[in-house]
């Protein structure tokens, strides 16, 4: 069902959804008990071009409560989405290439305690979506029955490509 929209919105997907809406509409969570995080195990968030880029998640209880989460689901990515933005072009949700099939296990977190899982962001089933040089901004949601837990925004940036061949030697 589309309802008519205000002249701006009429042309679809516009405007962008990352830009203007993404998160911004989802069901949060009131008072989260665990924090998702996206990061960069390096120095600085920056890589070369063409260089594969792999994100690490963390899922960390926050709350003063042992929380029960499924020790694969930052394997699996069930119930988490994930969001790519490079600045002067649409934003696209990672679609992974391969999606892991895995019994739910239950996993106790201690107050505190976290689970990690990487995610290679360089390319999925949406083509190449981490490869052009340029500022990148990643999001991403674990969907929950209680809410929406959101990570804050992480940047990285992708260098410009060596010209010079003496860079190389």
């Amino acid at each position: 069902f589309l309802a008519p929209a205000p002249p701006r919105f009429v042309p679809m997907g516009d405007p962008d959804w990352f830009a203007n809406h993404a998160f911004e509409q989802a069901a949060l969570h009131p008072t989260p008990p665990l924090s998702l995080d996206v990061r960069f195990n390096r120095s600085r968030p920056a890589y070369e071009f063409l260089e594969p880029v792999v994100a690490e998640l963390k899922l960390k209880n926050i709350s003063s409560t042992p929380q029960v989460v499924d020790e694969n689901i930052l394997k699996t990515l069930d119930g988490i989405t994930i969001a790519l933005k490079r600045d002067g072009a649409p934003a696209r949700q990672y679609a992974p290439y391969a999606r892991y099939c895995m019994k739910g296990t239950p996993k106790v977190l201690a107050p505190g305690q976290a689970i990690y899982g990487s995610v290679f962001l360089t390319a999925g089933l949406n083509g190449i979506d981490v490869a052009e040089p340029g500022r990148y901004v990643i999001q991403a949601a674990l969907h929950q029955p209680e809410g929406d837990i959101l990570s804050a925004p992480a940047t990285l940036r992708i260098d410009q490509p060596m010209t010079d061949k003496t860079a190389i030697d």
